[in-house]
């Protein structure tokens, strides 16, 4: 299953009329980002996030690196080796 995080953007001063942003990845290939800042890992490599602002034009962003780190199961166990129950 792929990883997905939220990024937030932080608008400065706080109280900015208009924070309205735009999300983009430089590799959606690699790592998708939708409108609202969430990140979903695609294949592996390395992208970077960008946000910016509508008013002004500034950006920000977040290197992302997506790695290959499937751990298979290797066993099962249960808590209780004996279970008596009362009815």
């Amino acid at each position: 299953m792929a990883s997905i995080r939220q990024l937030t953007a932080v608008i400065a001063p706080a109280n900015a009329t208009d924070k309205e942003v735009e999300w983009d990845s430089e590799d959606p290939a690699v790592a998708a980002v939708d409108q609202n800042g969430l990140v979903s890992a695609v294949a592996v490599g390395e992208t970077e996030i960008i946000v910016t602002t509508l008013d002004g034009g500034f950006t920000g962003s977040c290197h992302v690196t997506v790695i290959d780190e499937i751990v298979p199961v290797t066993g099962v166990t249960l808590s209780e080796e004996i279970l008596t129950l009362e009815i």
